[in-house]
């Protein structure tokens, strides 16, 4: 990634009011288009467009944003005031966190602008931002593993091993990924839940029962910690308490596929 694309990550900022707070003109405007300016001298130019919203809350609830690269953020619109006060959840500043690039962004959203500026603690770098809604302007989705699981959710227990039957391959390029390739859908196939019990490891893995799949997929694997993991057989990792995201890609897009994943606690 060069630096250009991460100062890209900056993000989203705006003026005059918005109706409601910043998640609303996200809503009516997916795509925008955005010119930045990095503290070094350099400008460009690049897309920001909304993705998916969780929870109602204003309190709570985040949504997320991408950008040409293409670079994922979590972001939450600030509150003012106290609840149940007038004033709470009605903010146009928002904040977002690019963890692929270690970014953070803050700003101001309304109908016809976003701006702002990111601060990239990997490199140091300073960005200023502004952004006009743009219905040309569009990111290629990526996967998100906040999305409910195609096939479920999952919890492992010690010395258990779990089957899930997925259907994998889809329209989301992983290429991008390091060590990645094909086509995947954007929510995850099937989620394994680790609650705290014996040190061990989680072993997941692709099962065909027997001999080699025709469509050469790939496993990738999210850990709990943001860790992202391909392989092209078994995923092999120490113990996080939390969720692991699992997908199965098909080297060609848009081609769906039945097969197994086995989740295992191996206990040491």
């Amino acid at each position: 990634m060069t630096l250009l694309v991460v100062a890209l990550g900056a993000l989203a900022g705006g003026s005059s009011r918005a109706a409601g707070d910043c998640l609303e003109p996200l809503r009516a405007n997916a795509g925008w288009s955005c010119h930045g300016e990095l503290e070094n001298g350099k400008r460009v130019d690049y897309c920001l467009e909304h993705t998916n919203r969780f929870g109602a809350d204003p309190a709570s609830r985040f949504f997320k944003l991408i950008q040409t690269g293409a670079y994922p953020a979590s972001c939450s619109c600030q509150a003012r005031g106290e609840i149940p006060g007038a004033a709470f959840g009605e903010d146009e500043t928002f904040l977002c966190l690019y963890r692929d690039t270690d970014a953070v962004v803050s700003g101001r959203i309304t109908k016809r602008r976003i701006a702002g500026q990111t601060f990239s603690a990997a490199y140091n770098l300073r960005t200023t931002f502004s952004c006009q809604p743009d219905p040309a302007c569009d990111v290629p989705p990526v996967l998100d593993p906040d999305l409910p699981a195609r096939t479920g959710f999952v919890d492992v227990l010690p010395h258990a091993v779990l089957v899930v039957d997925v259907t994998g391959g889809g329209d989301v390029d992983i290429g991008g990924l390091p060590g990645c390739g094909g086509y995947t859908s954007e929510a995850p196939n099937v989620v394994f839940n680790v609650e705290p019990g014996p040190p061990g490891q989680l072993e997941i893995t692709m099962t065909t029962g027997g001999g080699e799949h025709p469509e050469h997929p790939v496993l990738l694997v999210v850990t709990p910690s943001g860790a992202t993991h391909c392989v092209d057989y078994n995923s092999v990792h120490p113990l996080e308490r939390g969720s692991y995201s699992a997908w199965v890609a098909s080297p060609t897009a848009g081609h769906a596929f039945e097969i197994g994943v086995l989740g295992a606690y191996r206990v040491e």
